[in-house]
């Protein structure tokens, strides 16, 4: 089950994208009927460079947490490799790898920390850090020891 996922780039993105594109390229082209191959190149070399990078903002961004897996771009990690009290509160400054392949967070993103087992700590870049922590909070409850009060 899916308990948050989150997508960098959304389809009305694409879609802007390809319209603005075929539009400005039949515009250059209509005005200049003898040279169409190369005012075509003018709007398409910019466009595709554009396609380029929102699919690898994309690929490298997206959030996906299920139950037993947390996947940020092209890395995996398991929730039974994290520790189960792992998840950094708010405001807390943490050192650590950002998941997903990034070199350090974006402009309107925040970064949650989830410590692992072996003692590392998983960053994770992300557009909205309470749903992001509350979501991982309830996949690593089931993981939590039960509360023993004292005797």
């Amino acid at each position: 089950m899916v308990r948050y996922q989150e997508v960098r780039i959304s389809a009305r993105a694409w879609w802007i994208l390809l319209s603005v594109t075929i539009v400005a390229t039949g515009l250059l082209v209509a005005s200049a009927p003898g040279e169409a191959v190369l005012v075509a190149l003018i709007v398409l070399i910019p466009a595709v460079i554009a396609a380029i990078t929102m699919w690898s903002v994309g690929f490298y961004g997206n959030i996906t947490l299920t139950d037993d897996t947390l996947r940020v771009g092209r890395h995996q990690l398991r929730v039974t490799d994290m520790h189960p009290y792992g998840v950094v509160p708010a405001g807390e400054r943490v050192d650590g790898k950002i998941m997903g392949g990034a070199y350090g967070s974006t402009l309107g993103t925040n970064i949650v920390g989830i410590q692992r087992h072996d003692g590392t700590t998983a960053l994770v870049e992300t557009r909205d850090p309470d749903a992001f922590r509350t979501a991982l909070q309830q996949v690593l409850a089931p993981h939590q020891a039960p509360y023993q009060p004292p005797a």
